[in-house]
């Protein structure tokens, strides 16, 4: 149920950054996954919020891990503290592992993500530098 929340609330400041209904948020979610520049100056800036409001979310992660990792710091405390024994021989082995693997498989799908979000888009300019691709030049407010 908690999830279901927090999904709602996530896309409810993703329309909000793309300053419309659902429909115009999965238009521009296409576009920014085909790497497609808006033509209208209006769609450009709810893409730009959109773009911001992605790279923010993103920016937190690492201190969400730290934080989840951290909190079962303090779980394995306690189950010693209550000194439950065997229990929390078998148990904490197993469930560091079970985080481990979770850790794991998360953070190479969003590896995998990130490569294929900020892959060149083919351009090359003139100096042999790869241009930006259009994603990035709608966050620097750039055009087509």
């Amino acid at each position: 149920m908690g999830e279901v929340a927090v999904l709602l609330v996530l896309r409810a400041r993703e329309k909000r950054a793309a300053r419309g209904s659902a429909d115009r948020l999965v238009i521009l979610d296409r576009q920014l996954r085909r790497g497609e520049i808006p033509s209208s100056p209006a769609d450009r800036e709810a893409m730009r919020g959109l773009v911001e409001q992605r790279l923010h979310r993103t920016r937190r992660r690492k201190p969400a891990l730290v934080m989840l990792c951290l909190m079962y710091a303090l779980l394995v405390t306690v189950l010693l503290l209550l000194d439950s024994g065997r229990e929390a021989l078998v148990h904490l082995p197993a469930t560091a592992a079970a985080l481990a693997v979770v850790v794991a498989v998360a953070g190479s799908a969003w590896l995998r993500r990130e490569v294929a979000a900020n892959a060149p888009a083919g351009d090359e300019t003139p100096a042999g530098d790869k241009a930006p691709s259009a994603p990035e030049r709608v966050a620097l407010g750039q055009e087509a």
